[in-house]
């Protein structure tokens, strides 16, 4: 009976752990600068960046949204190369996934955790990205 419990438990452990905390109202909050400030990786190493040359612009509306690369310069403008990666932010199960396509390749990401100040992602790698908000950044 004690395994039985033990078993239960674990099961309980899992399910719950699967959920996201990220929620359907908050996906508006990805919009905006995102910059870099971290990335951990499988072994429990991590990489901190204390500079960065690029900015993440997200555009996001109806569960679909694009990702751009930004260079802040000194007098206030951002120059842009351009490039734009599509997305589709899919629930899986209660769990929100970035479902990225582009002309050559394809990959999806999950949304860990999203707040007005902070963005974490996780890739199939097991990498988790951490990105904090750029408030600082306007768009024309």
């Amino acid at each position: 009976m004690k395994h039985i419990k033990i078993i239960l438990g674990l099961f309980f452990l899992t399910l719950v752990s699967c959920k996201s905390d990220v929620k359907p109202e908050n996906l508006v909050e990805l919009n905006g600068f995102w910059e870099i400030i971290k990335v951990e990786m499988p072994d429990g190493s991590s990489k901190e960046f204390k500079v960065n040359e690029t900015i993440d612009f997200i555009k996001f509306e109806k569960m679909s949204g694009s990702r751009n690369k930004v260079i802040p310069q000194l007098d206030g403008t951002l120059l842009s190369n351009n490039l734009s990666e599509k997305f589709m932010v899919v629930d899986k199960q209660g769990v929100f996934w970035f479902n990225y396509k582009t002309e050559h390749t394809s990959w999806e990401e999950e949304l860990v955790k999203l707040t007005k100040e902070e963005l974490v992602v996780k890739n199939s790698n097991d990498l988790i990205y951490f990105y904090k908000k750029r408030t600082d950044l306007k768009t024309e």
